[in-house]
């Protein structure tokens, strides 16, 4: 919903600013005609500009308010579920493909697919 509402932020403005600066140039134009030179200026306009300096403003605005928002009462580490058991290969190198990393023959990668602990 934020893009939706970012994307529509840029292009209401930018296609009314177009239209009203070159409505006597364009305006005798077959329509397909000016609606090719209206997006094609538009589009790289809002993609390259508009839309990341509205995103970042967007950002920006909401990272000053939530830090006036109070934590909540409870932490996160509170609410996980602790884990009981082990799988039974927990910790054991699992073999993975050659082809999924370059390097799935070191140790390192052996550690990155290593199972994990099975919580229930």
């Amino acid at each position: 919903m934020r893009a939706l509402l970012i994307t529509w932020a840029a292009a209401w403005p930018t296609i009314t600013a177009l239209l009203l600066l070159l409505d006597e140039l364009i305006g005798q134009w077959p329509l397909a005609f000016r609606t090719l030179l209206l997006t094609g200026v538009m589009v790289p306009l809002m993609a390259r500009i508009l839309v990341p300096a509205l995103t970042l403003a967007v950002d920006r605005v909401r990272a000053k308010s939530s830090r006036f928002v109070s934590p909540p009462a409870s932490s996160a580490a509170e609410e996980r579920p602790r884990c009981s058991k082990v799988g039974r290969d927990a910790g054991a190198p699992q073999s993975a493909p050659q082809w999924y990393s370059p390097n799935a023959g070191t140790d390192d990668a052996r550690q990155r697919f290593a199972r994990r602990p099975v919580c229930s």
